[in-house]
């Protein structure tokens, strides 16, 4: 699993569904291909994509920072 900003690598990138995905969920990312074809093909879709707004971004680190109070408060629970 990664977060948004993370660094997904695709070894075997093929036509690049891998980072369009990446890059639609905020992370960056680096491909691989041997095939000059599929290349041609994964760079144009990975860089006709469109990252999430920062609301997106923002949610999610909203969400993050509610989950990481909820475990802290768990956590608390437990030892008394």
């Amino acid at each position: 699993y990664t977060n948004p900003g993370d660094v997904v690598l695709d070894n075997c990138m093929g036509s690049g569904t891998t980072g369009v995905a990446a890059v639609q969920t905020g992370r960056k990312f680096i491909g691989i291909e041997r095939d000059p074809d599929y290349f041609a093909i994964a760079k144009g879709r990975v860089l006709g994509t469109k990252p999430p707004g920062l609301s997106a971004v923002a949610r999610f680190h909203a969400w993050n920072a509610k989950a990481l109070e909820l475990q802290a408060f768990l956590n608390e629970r437990v030892r008394a």
